[in-house]
Order: structure tokens, then C-alpha cells, then sequence
């Protein structure tokens, strides 16, 4: 295997957790701005580099939601805004 061959082994080795926390921020980012659907975020995120579909999007939103960064609101259970984005900046900075 070349150097090459190998850098690119080990870029695609890290790059994915790396586009997965991209990802998480510019959902909160997303969502702090303002409140939206899922399949709105979904449409949001196809206008970035980082567009992804259903099926990656839900289960981040569920581990998001789990871990307390975002929330549904009560009278939309569909609809999600952010809960803890300054502990998220905090952690982060």
C-alpha cells in the first residue's frame, strides 16, 4: 500500500465522526435560530455541504434530544428547538 493509499485509509477512517459532529452543530446552530420540523431541517441541511438523509437525521436528532440539546415543543410534539445551546457553546469554547 502506498503513502497515499494509506493517508486516505486513515482520512476516511477519522472523517466520518468528524462530519458527524459537524453535522451536530449546524443542527443546532439550525435550530437555535428558529424552530422546525425535522423535514425542514432536512431541507435546510441540503442547501449546505452537509446535506444528509432520513435515515442519519432522525437517529442524531434522537441522540441530541436524549442527551438534552434539543427538545419537541409541547404543543407540536413533531417540531424541535434548542433546550441547552449555551452549554453546548460553553463546552466547546
Amino acid at each position: 500500500m502506498s503513502q497515499q493509499d494509506s493517508d486516505k485509509a486513515e482520512f476516511k477512517k477519522h472523517s466520518s465522526p468528524l462530519k458527524r459532529g459537524l453535522l451536530e452543530f449546524i443542527i443546532l446552530k439550525a435550530i437555535d435560530a428558529e424552530s422546525m420540523y425535522a423535514d425542514q431541517l432536512c431541507r435546510f441541511l441540503a442547501k449546505t455541504a452537509f446535506s444528509c438523509p432520513p435515515g442519519t437525521l432522525y437517529p442524531l436528532l434522537r441522540k441530541l434530544t436524549k442527551s438534552g440539546y434539543i427538545v419537541h415543543h409541547s404543543d407540536d410534539a413533531r417540531k424541535i428547538s434548542h433546550a441547552h445551546i449555551q452549554a453546548m457553546r460553553d463546552r466547546y469554547q
